[in-house]
């Protein structure tokens, strides 16, 4: 089985320092525990969410998201015991494996790892084992590490069902990395990227604090947008609020059910724009005050259905907390 190998980092605040190669020891499977999802929409998740979670690649049917760079600890392992069973708890940690999570192609009410990831699954944990030395009794489930049941899908978390999972690994007949693909040692989304940090540079520019305009979403870019909401809000509706980056109780009175769509120009759209940026979505253009069109209805949809909020295309109160991180 062959598959395609992408690029997309997660966010620098979801996973650790820089590492060397050598201290890579084990393997880890899990699975991402969702009914529906991609190796792509995992990588957009991690780059846009701060979460202090991250795996290193995402396998789906056809392709492999590689999101934390090897030579970068992921946040994957860590955290207490969950269950009685834990054999390599305080041995296998974050800092000495490299994790592989398993996506659900198919959404049916059901989590169950499809015959062709489990298959791109078979084929990357043998690349990475033989570029890291490392050997099958070496690669472990989540849950022999703290417990936690995963991967808690095609009843592998059944020690028989384990040892054929690790059968298939051996007997995998893909050594490689995928077809024409190596697995890089460091990566950046340059578009997602430069578009985070055009947001960054137009929210110094609504509100006159200045933040690094490195790309990365974090707490300070976070806060910046919340300064453009609440400036927004004080040109708009003369709230007179701090423009601090602080949304307490203040600011979401002033918020209110206030709510911004197509065709409607004021500067809460400008607020929106920007944040939009901010989280890696193109709004396409940013005006002040903010003119609300078809580009920017597009974003807020994909921004409201990435959230599981309303897809309606409207930034109202929920869309606009969501936004900010609150």
């Amino acid at each position: 089985m062959s598959y395609v190998m992408k690029e997309h980092l997660a966010n620098k605040a979801n996973y650790g320092s820089k590492r060397d190669l050598s201290k890579i020891k084990y393997l880890v499977i899990h699975y991402t525990s969702n009914d529906g999802d991609s190796d792509e929409s995992n990588g957009k998740y991690f780059a846009r969410e701060i979460v202090k979670a991250s795996a290193h690649y995402f396998v789906d049917d056809d392709s492999v998201t590689h999101s934390v760079p090897d030579d970068y600890v992921a946040y994957s392992v860590g955290g207490k015991c969950q269950s009685a069973h834990h054999p390599y708890y305080g041995t296998i940690k974050n800092a000495n494996s490299i994790s592989i999570e398993m996506c659900d192609n198919h959404k049916d009410g059901t989590v169950h790892i499809c015959d062709e990831t489990l298959a791109n699954t078979y084929a990357l944990a043998r690349a990475l084992m033989k570029k890291y030395n490392i050997d099958i009794d070496h690669v472990v489930r989540h849950y022999d590490v703290n417990g936690k049941l995963c991967p808690n899908c095609n009843g592998l978390l059944n020690d028989n069902v384990w040892q054929t999972f690790k059968n298939n690994i051996q007997n995998s007949t893909t050594g490689a990395l995928g077809t024409g693909t190596v697995v890089p040692s460091a990566a950046k989304n340059d578009n997602l990227d430069s578009l985070i940090a055009r947001g960054q540079q137009h929210s110094i520019n609504f509100t006159g604090h200045s933040i690094a305009t490195d790309g990365a979403y974090g707490p300070k870019t976070q806060a910046n947008i919340a300064r453009c909401f609440q400036h927004a809000i004080n040109l708009d509706y003369g709230a007179k609020l701090k423009v601090d980056g602080a949304f307490g109780k203040n600011s979401k009175a002033a918020l209110g059910q206030h709510y911004v769509k197509r065709k409607e120009t004021q500067y809460l759209v400008t607020a929106v724009e920007i944040a939009l940026m901010c989280r890696g979505y193109d709004p396409s253009g940013v005006e002040c005050p903010g003119k609300f069109g078809s580009g920017l209805e597009a974003a807020v949809k994909q921004f409201q259905s990435d959230r599981g909020l309303k897809v309606d295309g409207i930034a109202g109160r929920n869309t606009i907390l969501k936004l900010m991180g609150v």
